[in-house]
C-alpha cells in the first residue's frame, strides 16, 4: 500500500511509514483508555513494532504513551479506591417476587485489603529472603560426551572392597 493510496499516512521516510499527528492521537487516547499498547496500535492500523521503533526515536511520543499509560493506572487505582470503599461501594438491587424493593451497597474486601497492603507496611505481607551463599560454585566443563566419560574424568573412583587378611580366609580355628 502506497502513502498515495492512504490519506492517514504521511510520506515514507527511508521505507518508514511515519503516522500522521491524528493517527498517534487518537492511539494515545485508546491507551489512555486500555492502559495497552498492542491493541490500540492494531486499532488504529499500526504494528506494535513501529509504535515501539516511534518511541525510541521520539522521546516526547514515548513520554506521552507513558502519560498515557499512568493516566489509566490513575483512573484504575480511583475504582479500586471505590469499589474497596465500604462508604461507597456500589449498590445492587434487592428482588422480591422478582420485583426490585430496594438496594443494598456492596464493597470489596479484596479491593480494601489491597489498598491497606499498598499504604500501610504493617498491612503487607511479611517476606524475607536469605540470600547469603555458603560454600563455593562447582565448575564443570562440559568437554565429556557420554556420562561414562563424564563419571571417569569427574568422579573419583569408589573405595575398593577390604579383602580379607592372610591366613584368615577360611580357617576355622
Amino acid at each position: 500500500m502506497s502513502a498515495s493510496q492512504n490519506t492517514d499516512l504521511a510520506p515514507r521516510r527511508k521505507d518508514r511509514v511515519v503516522p500522521s499527528p491524528e493517527i498517534l492521537e487518537r492511539f494515545l487516547s485508546l491507551v489512555e483508555t486500555t492502559g495497552l499498547i498492542c491493541l490500540p496500535a492494531l486499532e488504529v492500523g499500526l504494528s506494535y513494532r513501529t509504535i515501539n521503533q516511534l518511541m525510541r526515536r521520539v522521546p516526547e511520543f514515548g513520554a506521552a504513551v507513558e502519560e498515557a499509560q499512568e493516566a489509566y493506572a490513575d483512573r484504575l487505582e480511583e475504582k479500586a479506591l471505590r469499589v474497596g470503599d465500604p462508604d461507597r461501594g456500589w449498590l445492587e438491587p434487592v428482588y422480591h417476587k422478582g420485583d426490585v424493593v430496594g438496594q443494598v451497597r456492596r464493597f470489596s474486601e479484596r479491593m480494601m485489603e489491597l489498598t491497606l497492603k499498598k499504604h500501610r507496611p504493617e498491612y503487607r505481607d511479611k517476606l524475607s529472603i536469605d540470600a547469603t551463599v555458603k560454600g563455593g560454585v562447582l565448575l564443570v566443563s562440559a568437554t565429556a560426551s557420554s556420562p561414562e566419560e563424564w563419571r571417569k574424568k569427574f568422579c573419583p573412583p569408589a573405595p575398593a572392597a577390604a579383602s580379607p587378611s592372610p591366613g584368615t580366609a577360611g580357617s576355622a580355628s
